[in-house]
Formats: structure tokens, sequence, C-alpha cells
């Protein structure tokens, strides 16, 4: 049999089924049958359905320029259906010539699909990825939002066009001007009548990009042209423009002619430049930082050891924060106490005197009356100490030279510390004046000496410096409560014993000494703080044991000086008189006192134990009140507030203050103005009286 006769034998037995179906293999298992009869009509079923999704997907995409290659994948995924298809068919009916000829279609498109896909590879993996393309449109888009910005700006370009702003001109091929617009009136300075017939390029000077031969036959060839020029105006000034030529190319009766549109660029230019230049300075800014960046490594290292730095800093400062802490509840304290003392001593003081005043036939009740009268004077000293410490104590500061207050009490400390111990100074003659209460300075330098003087027993050098300093930030930084700027410091150095860190740490405590029992009050240094800090500055000590000490004193410098006159004295007169003086004090013991030794010379007093009750008193009181007497600090209304409060109705009404402390709105921070009356308790009978005829008559 040749090869025909079995081809024909071939197709002809193509339908036979006289084979086993597949059923026998499965032994008729209904359920293996079953599985894959389902299978395989499953795979049919979506195989036929993705020719029908690529036929949906041409017709969709036209634009699509390889549907061949979709043709050959859908023939391909038919064949495959078809061969699942006849999976199910051989079940029961064994047509395996049919089921071998499908086979083999599907395996030739199979080839013949590969086969087309080869050429295509490189430009299918060219395709962008979904990121890609995401990344694609969002560019798209970007680029068509600018060009849509730059349609706008077309739009209004066209706009400005018809308006005829820009040059518009007509010039023969020779350079002749034929037409000339408004708007090159307006952008050259000729008028159309002097420019008409010029040579263009003569009037303009025109200065071209290029060779005007080139430009010329360019124009010629192509019809436009178009570039940068720059013209000269009338008045010698130049410009840029961007020049659009049109040829209107002529015929046998007229000669060829050029439209020209010069469109004022100068400022456009000029913005170009700039934008070069920043661009310039941006790469060589970009340079400069990757630079920087390069040392990181070495300014992270640094960093690292300034934090270290700072952090120990903070702790210094912690610690200085504590003991100013410490140091203001010890003043409050201290101060509350000389403060209700004093109302003590005054009450026994005054009292004393009233004694002395009658007995004084009885010298033996004198002679008592005599050493009360020193101890309370022993105990207000005392007082007045703790109220220097606390900075409740009354000031009366002026404008003073720190060398003049070094050189009044240069003999006195001289005698002070005695011929085994030298005494130097060295004073700025340019110091720099400062606000402070004088007789204050005289007691900061004495206690300093002295203490300097008692911690060198075997003798040794006492140095007082002054000079103009200016502490900056980093210092104000490194030392709780300093302000930067000028200040004038007062440095009082000796070649003592020195002191340890923990005796540095409370020196300036309140009854705080190293010195033997008996020998010390402890203090003298604390007075030393509060006085400064009363008068805005601050005060440091440096010390190592067996290596002296300094104290380093600064406060605030002022730019004008003024003398150290002392301040004027009414002349008192006599202490007696017949004025209405209201008397307000809320410690009843120091009112009594008080009405007491004002009655005794004459006055007439109306007292009261609170400002609300003097208020009351005041008004029911038909005459005129001429002096009011009243304590700084009490409940309710305060000293001042009630002189503020009674100064209507008693406009012709003078006011004397008396406190342990001035701590209040008219006497601010401890420091006395200028036009308060004041006096200090505990005081004496004599000066109570003559300081209300001062006020009185002043």
């Amino acid at each position: 049999m040749d090869e025909g006769e079995a081809m024909v034998e071939f197709f002809q037995g193509l339908l036979s089924g006289n084979f086993m179906p597949h059923g026998t293999c499965y032994l008729w298992d209904p359920q293996v049958l079953w599985l894959n009869v389902i299978s395989d009509g499953l795979i049919s079923i979506c195989y036929y359905a993705i020719p029908i999704l690529l036929f949906l997907f041409f017709r969709k995409r036209k634009d699509l320029t390889f549907r061949w290659v979709f043709v050959a994948f859908a023939v391909f995924i038919l064949a495959c259906g078809t061969t699942h298809a006849m999976g199910v068919w051989t079940v029961w009916h064994g047509t395996y010539r049919l089921e071998g000829l499908i086979k083999a279609v599907t395996a030739a498109s199979s080839l013949a699909t590969a086969i087309l896909l080869i050429p295509l590879l490189p430009s299918l993996l060219n395709l962008p990825n979904p990121v890609a393309l995401q990344q694609l449109n969002r560019e798209l888009q970007a680029e068509m939002d600018k060009r849509h910005k730059m349609a706008d700006v077309v739009e209004r370009q066209a706009s400005l066009m018809e308006l005829a702003h820009d040059g518009i001109l007509v010039r023969s091929m020779d350079g002749t001007i034929l037409f000339w617009n408004r708007g090159a009136e307006e952008m050259y300075g000729w008028s159309r009548e002097e420019a008409v017939g010029q040579k263009l390029h003569d009037l303009l000077k025109t200065d071209l990009p290029e060779a005007r031969d080139r430009v010329e036959r360019q124009l010629q060839v192509s019809g436009r042209w178009e570039g940068e020029l720059i013209h000269t105006r009338r008045d010698g000034t130049t410009l840029a423009v961007a020049s659009r030529w049109a040829l209107r190319r002529g015929n046998d009766q007229s000669q060829p002619e050029v439209m020209q549109i010069n469109i004022d660029i100068t400022e456009q230019r000029q913005s170009r430049e700039a934008l070069r230049e920043v661009n310039q300075q941006l790469e060589r800014r970009v340079s400069e930082r990757t630079a920087a960046l390069q040392q990181t490594a070495t300014s992270l290292e640094r960093s690292n050891s300034e934090l270290q730095q700072q952090m120990e800093r903070g702790k210094r400062l912690e610690d200085q924060l504590l003991q100013a802490q410490k140091m203001e509840a010890v003043g409050r304290l201290a101060g509350g106490v000389a403060h209700d003392f004093n109302n003590l001593l005054t009450v026994i003081s005054g009292y004393n005197r009233m004694v002395l005043d009658e007995v004084g036939d009885l010298p033996n009740v004198a002679g008592y009356a005599g050493e009360i009268q020193n101890a309370a004077d022993r105990a207000a000293s005392l007082t007045n100490q703790l109220l220097a410490f606390s900075r409740r104590q009354i000031v009366q500061p002026r404008i003073i030279d720190i060398n003049d207050v070094v050189r009044s009490t240069e003999k006195l400390l001289q005698r002070v510390i005695g011929e085994d111990i030298d005494f130097a100074t060295s004073l700025d003659p340019a110091l720099a004046s400062v606000h402070a209460d004088p007789s204050h300075i005289d007691q900061v330098i004495m206690n300093l000496v002295v203490n300097a003087r008692d911690a060198m027993p075997q003798g040794g050098k006492i140095t007082v410096e002054t000079s103009n300093v200016e502490l900056d930030q980093d210092y104000a930084g490194a030392h709780v409560g300093i302000v930067p700027g000028p200040y004038v410091q007062l440095a009082i150095s000796d070649t003592g014993v020195g002191m340890s860190d923990a005796t540095k740490q409370r020196i300036f405590e309140p009854f705080f000494t190293t010195k033997e029992l008996g020998k010390g009050t402890g203090l003298g240094l604390s007075i030393v703080y509060g006085i400064v800090k009363e008068s805005g500055g601050h005060v440091l000590v440096y010390s190592q044991e067996g290596r002296g000490t300094t104290f380093k004193i600064y406060l605030p410098a002022i730019a004008r000086a003024s003398g150290m006159e002392p301040k004027k004295r009414l002349d008192p007169g006599t202490l007696r008189g017949s004025e209405v003086i209201l008397l307000v004090e809320d410690e009843a013991s120091v009112r009594k006192l008080a009405c007491a030794l004002v009655s005794r010379q004459g006055y007439k007093v109306l007292e009261s134990g609170n400002g609300n009750d003097a208020v009351q008193m005041s008004r029911d009181h038909p005459d005129s009140i001429h002096l009011l007497l009243t304590d700084v600090v009490m409940p309710g209304l305060s000293g001042p507030d009630l002189a503020e409060k009674l100064a209507a109705s008693h406009p012709e009404m003078k006011v004397l203050y008396m406190s342990g402390y001035a701590d209040n709105a008219i006497v601010r921070h401890g420091m006395l103005g200028p036009n308060v009356a004041f006096i200090q308790k505990p005081f004496m009978a004599d000066d109570l009286c003559r300081k209300i005829r001062e006020v009185l008559e002043g």
C-alpha cells in the first residue's frame, strides 16, 4: 500500500470507533469517569472563551500593529480547547484517529505561535510594567498640563498680537522699510513717516546671530526664518527681540516682500541669564553640600562630644539652680523672722525709751534700761544682717563709681587686716559706673576682706581689683541667673588656705561658718550674697584648698557716672507738733507704742489696725488729716494701696511708711523710691518724731 492509499484509508477511518473508549481504562468507575469528563469539559469551555475575549479586544484596540500574533494565539487556544473536548468524547467513543489529528493541529499551531513570538520578544520585553505605565501616565498628564498652560500663554500672546503691541513691519529684499506699525513706533522710537523708506538693518543696527547672507539664503529656501536679534532704539539703547520672518514671493508685477514680527524679549533674556546664574549657583551649592555631607562622620563625632559637654553643663546648672532655690528659701525664712523680730524690738526699744524718760532720777533703773537698750541695738543689728541676706533691707541706690568706694575704705581696711598682710589694689581708671547703695558696697568689701584676713593666720596678700567685663551668652548659659551684657567686676583675692568643694557649696548659707565657736556669726558672706543680688548682680567664688580664694562680684554697668554726694536732709526743727496723724499698724503692740510716742509730742492720733478701718475712720473724721503713718505690709489693703485710696479725699495728706522690710509696690524689690518717706523698724522715739517733722515740713 503506497502513502496515498494509506492517507485515504486514514481519513476514511477518521470517525471510526473500533477502539476501546477511555471509559474502559477507567473501568467505568463513575467517580473517576465523571471527574475527568467534568474537568476536561470546564477546561475546553475556558479555552473557547479566550478567543472570544480576544476578538472583543481586537475590536476595541484597533491601534495594535501586530494582530496576526493574536490570531495565531487564538487558533492555538481553540485547538487546545478542542483537544480537551475530544477528551470528553473519547470516554465513550474510541475515535482516536480524530483526536490525534486535532492534537497534530494543536501542535502545529503551538509551534507556529512560538515561532511568531520570537521576533516580537524584544518589543514585548520593552513594554512598560504597570508601575512604569503609571509613571508614564503621570508624566504624560504633567506634560498635558504643561501644554495646556503653554496653550493658554499662546492664546494670550495671540490676543496681544491682535492688539499690535509687537513691532510688525514689512520690508523689501534689499531692506527698504515698506510698513511700520504703531507697536514698532513704541518699540523703537521712530514714527512711521520717519521709518518708511529707510534701510531696516542700517536704521536699527541689526545684530544677527549668524551671517546675513546665510540668513537670507535660508529665507529664500524655506520662506521663513526665526531667531533672536539685537536692535538699537532711537535713544541709543539696545534691546533683544525674538524675530519671525515670512517671505511673500512676488509675481511678475511685484517684488518679493518680507514681513517681520519683532517681540521685545530683553527682560526674558535677562531672566534667562539670571536663571543660568541661579543654576550655576545651585550646582555650586550642591557641590558644596556634597562636600559637607562627606564630613558628616566627623561632624557627628564632634556633635556627640558637644552633647556630652552640654549634659555636663546641664548638671552644673542644675546644681546651681538647686543652690539658688535653697538660698532663696532660707532668705525668705530669715526675712520673715527678721521682720517679726523687728516689730518686737520696736516695742522693746520704744517702751524702754519711755522708761528712761520717766526714771531719769533713778540711776540704777536708768543703768538697767541702758543695758536693755544696748541689747536691743545688738539684736537690731542682727536683724538688719538677716534682712540684708534676704534682700529685704532698705536700699538707697544711686549711680556710683566702685573705684571711689574702694579708695574711701582703703585706709580702714588696712587697719582691719593688720601689718602682717599685704594689701594691694588694681583699679581700672576707665571703670564704668553702677547703680547701687554705696554703704552696702562698703559692707560687701569689708566682709570679704575680713574673711580673707581670717583665712591667712600666718599672713599673706589681699588684692582688690576692678575692671569692665562683657559676659557673653556662653558664660551666661553656664551660670544660673546671669544675663549677657556689660558688667563691672569687683574681685577680692587672697593667698589663704582656700576652701573645699563641700564648703563652697554652703558658704552663702546664713549661720554657716568654718571658724571656731565664738569667732564668727556665719552671716558675713550671707550679707554679701544678699546685697549683690539686691543690686542686680552676681557673685561667684573660685577656690582651691591651699591655693587661696577669689570672690568675683559682677554688677550691671551703666553709661553715665555721678558723684557720691550724701542725700540732703531737711532741718527737723522741733520734735513737737499739733497736726492730725492717722496711724495704721496691724501689730497691736507696735501700734500702741507708736501712738504713745507720737501723742507725747502733742500730735492728735487716729489709730487703726487695718486699711479698711482706716478708710472708714478718715471718712468719719470731719477735719483734715495731715499725715498718714502706715505700715507697708498689712493684711487686706497694703500701705501704698491705702495711701492711694485716701489721696482722693485728702490730697494735702503726707505719707510716711514704716516697716521691718520693704516688699511692695512703692519700695519695689527692697529699693526705696526717690520720693517716698520711709522709716526702718525698729526705730527710736526721737528718730520717729524727727522723721514725722521732716515729712510734715518737707
